[in-house]
């Protein structure tokens, strides 16, 4: 006769196989494609934090270029003993005028220049401000502690001049006895540098950062007005971390501890040579799961649906399995 009971151990036992085997490969998939996830990723920073690099980088060149003209224009006269107000102005609005005809100047605001004591003197354009003042700005303390350096790159300033976000390049000037004089300074504005950029980024949720010699963020992408309230990684420790392992690898996996955030961190990197200048793209694990969990929603929903079907067919081969044990008992 048929053996009620050893079939209800049976069904129990097959259902609790058929349950792990199902969960096993749910979990070995998701798992498979989470790290695949993540590889992936690793790759999208190093490209993201390499395609910011040479963007900020080609950016600096033509500054620099046009900082170059007018900086031997500006000593020219300086070495003459005389650089007016109105002939400094003039300088910087012919430069800046010769320089549009052949290069493209989007993501600059002014040129202009100092007094020794970081007074503004002269600007390509507008109204002159001769109540502002630099010399807090570190392209201005950094030139005037180091005269003979051939430029500095500033960190990314709210400006006093457009009312804008911009990083800024400076070069030296020196009066004719070789004292120094101020700095000539070109402005590159952090929305229309990202603007330009946009079309080459993927649309991802990871931050940019390119860090200026004092280890103080020069350019973010989204720029600073998208994300005025996230929280920044401690850019000494980063930079460390980065600069130290910077030769062997282009991504790395963090503690949010070590770079003074919470949760685990992915990194990728770039290094311009040229500048002196480290970009690193940041993104958040959290937010990646975050955003796997969504992307894989139709295959948790199915898998939870197929579970839900296996467990109703399961009870009910064991109530028939039960039913079949009290009709041998009343038999």
């Amino acid at each position: 006769m048929f053996e009620a009971k050893p079939f209800r151990r049976i069904v129990i036992q097959v259902f609790i196989g058929v349950t792990i085997l199902l969960g096993s490969s749910i979990m070995m998939g998701l798992y498979g494609a989470w790290v695949s996830r993540i590889s992936d990723e690793r790759k999208l920073l190093e490209r993201n934090a390499s395609t910011v690099s040479t963007h900020v980088q080609r950016a600096l060149n033509d500054a620099t270029k046009l900082v170059d003209i007018a900086h031997i224009r500006l000593q020219a006269e300086l070495t003459k003993g005389a650089l007016s107000q109105s002939r400094a102005r003039s300088i910087l609005e012919e430069t800046i005028n010769h320089f549009t005809l052949y290069n493209v100047t989007e993501h600059f605001g002014l040129l202009f220049t100092t007094d020794a004591t970081g007074n503004l003197y002269a600007q390509s354009n507008g109204p002159d401000k001769p109540l502002l003042n630099f010399a807090d700005r570190y392209y201005f303390s950094d030139l005037k502690q180091h005269p003979h350096n051939r430029l500095t790159i500033g960190n990314l300033v709210f400006t006093r001049t457009t009312n804008r976000y911009a990083f800024h390049l400076a070069k030296p000037l020196q009066d004719q006895n070789g004292n120094f004089f101020g700095v000539v300074v070109q402005q590159i504005l952090e929305d229309d540098l990202a603007e330009s950029l946009a079309p080459m980024m993927s649309t991802h949720k990871d931050r940019v950062y390119t860090y200026a010699q004092n280890k103080q963020i020069s350019f973010s992408y989204p720029p600073t007005q998208q994300h005025k309230k996230v929280d920044q990684p401690n850019a000494t420790r980063l930079l460390d971390i980065v600069s130290k392992d910077g030769y062997t690898r282009n991504s790395l996996k963090l503690d949010g501890v070590d770079i003074g955030l919470a949760g685990t961190f992915y990194l990728g990197y770039a290094w311009s040579s040229e500048f002196g200048m480290y970009t690193v793209a940041v993104v958040s694990e959290r937010l990646l799961l975050e955003q796997f969990l969504s992307q894989h929603l139709f295959t948790l929903g199915y898998s939870m649906l197929a579970f839900l079907v296996g467990c109703a067919l399961f009870i009910m081969l064991y109530r028939q399995a039960k039913n079949l044990e009290r009709s041998r008992l009343l038999s």
